[in-house]
């Protein structure tokens, strides 16, 4: 009699298996880009761009994150786009922007008094904007991706990723 009550135990015990594992693969496809977001402090709107053709001009570089989901550290990755970007532009499997001109880096901003990890720098070297498209007069777009990963309620929920930008105009 023990042996066939230990079939039912082992076969419900096995069926669970596969229902918890889809139930992870489930949160990883739920990650969102929502509207929070920090503010870039520097550069000003409409700051201009002089040596775009040949790089490395540098400009000033602030960003001031909203830490929405109350992380101990709020990761931000800089990037240099073609377009002002909206959250429909940011992978929302990665928190990247596919298609951007160039990535400045990623960097974590300690929150709640916590020392600094790899904070933003204070400046950005531009790269060679090299193509006919960055005329005199275009623009380019300075954005910042924040990714929050602790976001409540409760633990295992995916990253949800903000972004903002400036423009940056071309002289």
């Amino acid at each position: 009699m023990r042996r066939l009550s230990l079939v039912p135990v082992v076969f419900s015990a096995c069926t669970r298996i596969p229902l918890m594992v889809n139930a992870s693969v489930v949160h990883v496809q739920q990650r969102t880009v929502t509207p929070a977001h920090g503010t870039i402090t520097s550069p000003q709107p409409g700051t201009p761009i002089t040596n775009a053709q040949t790089g490395g001009e540098v400009i000033s570089f602030g960003y001031t994150d909203s830490n929405w989901c109350h992380d101990g550290y709020s990761d931000v990755s800089v990037w240099l786009l073609n377009y002002a970007p909206n959250k429909g532009n940011i992978n929302n499997t990665t928190g990247r922007f596919d298609d951007a001109v160039h990535q400045f880096g990623a960097y974590s901003i300690g929150n709640f008094g916590l020392p600094p990890k790899n904070p933003p720098p204070t400046t950005l070297s531009m790269p060679a904007l090299t193509s006919p498209a960055y005329a005199p007069g275009a623009s380019v777009y300075i954005a910042v991706v924040e990714t929050a990963t602790s976001c409540p309620p409760g633990n295992n929920i995916p990253p949800q990723y903000g972004t903002t930008s400036v423009e940056l105009v071309i002289a």
